[in-house]
This record gives structure tokens, C-alpha cells and sequence, in this order.
């Protein structure tokens, strides 16, 4: 571990053109620094993720998740994002059990808004494995709100819109891309940690 350590810093102490996300991913999870892998391997992940390399990316979010204490919000972005390239991968029952992760992580952090994305597509994945209710979580969630949410409006329409084929096409777009784009994270710390934390209520 001293030995990955070492390589990690004089790695970090390059200039950043001459700086490896996956060789600093690497190297910060052999020593076992949590904070500084989980940062890594997510820019990693995200990094192969540009350029469709979707089992790279899945396999660097995967270490990120394995730092201790990760904050919910943080965990949920993760496994959001190895949901998509599951999904990207044809591995539909995989991606449907990470989006419902996700979600549920989202939940944790008071996060309702982008729990609701994650509920949503896993509903859709459901539908397309056919599973006997897609939409309890879904349904559960919506039962859990306070009425006053501001977008329990729009997930009801999302909700009504579910049954029907040609529209889960186009919820998985509203309900994916541009809901991460509003929500997107703040620039991590220097630990790799955000404490923001845009709950809805």
C-alpha cells in the first residue's frame, strides 16, 4: 500500500496533461485511500463512459463504491450511472435492480427529484422484462410524498403515461438526461465528497 501511495501523489503532482485518470484510480484504491478512490474511479468511470467503453466504466464506478461512508447522494450518482451503461449494455435486469438502488440511495439523502428519475426508468426496464408490477415502487413513493410536492404533478403524469410503449421512450429521456442535467453535482472537494445536498421539500 505505501508503495501505490507514493505513485499516487507524484501521479496527482504532475501537470494535468501528463496526469492518468485510470492510473490515479488505480493506484489510490491499491492503497486503500476511500475518499481519494471513490473521486478517481468515478471520473474514471465517467471518463470511459464518454467514450462508450460502458464495462470499463461499470467496473471503476464498482470500485468507487467500495469506500467506506460514501454520502447517500454521492452513492446514489454512482450507481445511477452504472445503471445507464448497464442498460447501454443490454443487461436490463441488472440496469432495473441499479436504477432501484439508485433510487433508493436518493431516498436516503432527502433527494426526491432525482429518486423519482431513478424510479421511473426502473419502471420502464420492468415493463420491458415483463415484470408482474413495475410501478409499486413507483406507486409506494408516490404515496410517501407530501402532497405539496412541487413535481408530484409531473410523476403522476409520468406514472399515467407508463402503461403505454411508445411514451416509455420518451419518459426515459425527460426522466433521465435532463433530470442529472438539473441536478447535476457541485465540483467535489479535494476528498472527493460533496455535502450538498438539494433536498425538495
Amino acid at each position: 500500500q505505501p508503495l501505490h501511495r507514493s505513485i499516487a501523489l507524484a501521479l496527482e503532482a504532475a501537470p494535468d496533461d501528463e496526469r492518468s485518470l485510470q492510473a490515479l484510480a488505480y493506484h489510490w484504491w491499491a492503497a486503500g485511500a476511500g475518499e481519494r478512490s471513490a473521486r478517481y474511479n468515478q471520473l474514471a468511470g465517467d471518463d470511459a463512459g464518454r467514450v462508450h467503453a460502458h464495462e470499463d466504466a461499470i467496473a471503476f464506478y464498482q470500485r468507487a463504491l467500495e469506500a467506506e461512508a460514501i454520502d447517500p447522494l454521492v452513492r446514489g450518482t454512482i450507481l445511477e450511472k452504472i445503471a445507464d451503461r448497464r442498460v447501454a449494455l443490454n443487461s436490463t435486469e441488472e440496469g432495473h435492480r441499479t436504477y432501484a438502488a439508485a433510487a433508493d440511495a436518493f431516498r436516503d439523502a432527502g433527494v426526491y427529484e432525482r429518486e423519482a428519475a431513478c424510479r421511473v426508468r426502473a419502471a420502464i426496464t420492468g415493463y420491458t422484462l415483463r415484470l408482474s408490477a413495475p410501478t409499486a415502487p413507483l406507486e409506494e413513493m408516490l404515496a410517501r410524498l407530501d402532497p405539496e410536492w412541487a413535481n408530484r404533478r409531473r410523476l403522476l403524469r409520468a406514472r399515467e403515461r407508463l402503461s403505454d410503449k411508445s411514451s416509455r421512450l420518451r419518459l426515459r429521456i425527460i426522466w433521465g438526461r435532463s433530470t442529472r442535467a438539473r441536478w447535476r453535482l457541485p465540483p467535489t472537494s479535494g476528498s472527493g465528497f460533496t455535502t450538498c445536498r438539494p433536498g425538495l421539500r
